[in-house]
């Protein structure tokens, strides 16, 4: 046990270490580029995968995955600080791991601080066990979307009062940025499309048991059709800046309650 909170103590200290030095960099004016950013470049994929070891040690067991509620938050955590630091390897995005960092030092400290073990039987549900993992990339992917619209916002407000050149270099132009918002949003809807559909209509080859309209369902599916409408309103009126922001965060908080809402209620405050 010992050992299990020193190893996640490290990991902590190091997304810790790298987000102050992300955020260090987006000081105007800032002069932590030089060893600092190198530092944080470093720090950021090696804490990647020091959290991805002890999730695997965590997650990965004889009976099968254990996906309770603190090993999910922090699984997901580990998705979207991985696809926001391969999204920035593409296409700088100054201020994005400097969000995301913290956030999965937060989590990643969930499954020792509120153990709450939830196995999935994935020798004889296979694919309960592959709908859960489409799920929480989906999710992973929303999580990096509603950084992503911040992030624009910042930048174009920054633009506005004319101080956009103290950013680093290698800013893409916003429109540029938008449309990865939008490409990523797109992927994770689709994923949660594919979710909602398997979950609603092959429930007992998934899971052994009839569709049930609970409050998991409920919020899910108003998730559904909140970025629906985003994605409807960005084709036909061109939405975007704090309109479609708006819309992400709604269907996000929706779908933050359906899923970790409903498992810490269940595992965490009811014990079942």
């Amino acid at each position: 046990m010992k050992d299990g909170i020193l190893a996640h103590a490290i990991v902590v200290a190091a997304y810790g270490v790298a987000a102050w030095l992300r955020w260090q960099q987006l000081r105007p004016q800032s002069v932590s580029e030089g060893k600092g950013e190198r530092l944080a470049q470093l720090l950021t994929p090696l804490a990647l995968a020091a959290h991805g070891t002890l999730l695997y040690q965590s997650v990965v067991t004889p009976d099968g995955p254990n996906l309770g509620f603190g090993n999910a938050l922090s699984l997901v955590a580990w998705l979207a600080t991985l696809i926001g630091w391969l999204t920035t390897l593409a296409r700088p995005q100054p201020g994005l791991l400097a969000m995301l960092l913290p956030a999965a030092a937060v989590c990643a400290s969930v499954p020792i601080a509120i153990p709450s073990p939830h196995t999935l039987d994935a020798v004889n549900r296979p694919l309960a066990t592959l709908h859960v993992a489409v799920a929480l990339i989906g999710y992973a992917m929303f999580v990096v979307a509603v950084l992503q619209s911040v992030l624009l916002l910042w930048l174009e407000k920054r633009l506005h009062h004319g101080s956009l050149g103290a950013l680093p270099a290698g800013v893409p132009p916003l429109l540029t940025l938008e449309r990865l918002v939008f490409q990523l949003l797109r992927g994770a809807f689709a994923m949660l499309t594919l979710t909602v559909i398997t979950g609603a209509f092959f429930s007992e080859a998934l899971f052994d048991r009839a569709f049930r309209f609970n409050h998991k369902t409920v919020f899910s599916i108003l998730a559904w059709g909140v970025f629906a409408g985003l994605l409807f309103g960005r084709w036909r009126h061109g939405w975007r800046g704090r309109t479609a922001l708006g819309w992400l965060l709604a269907g996000s908080v929706l779908l933050l309650l359906a899923y970790f809402g409903s498992k810490f209620v269940l595992e965490v405050l009811l014990g079942r």
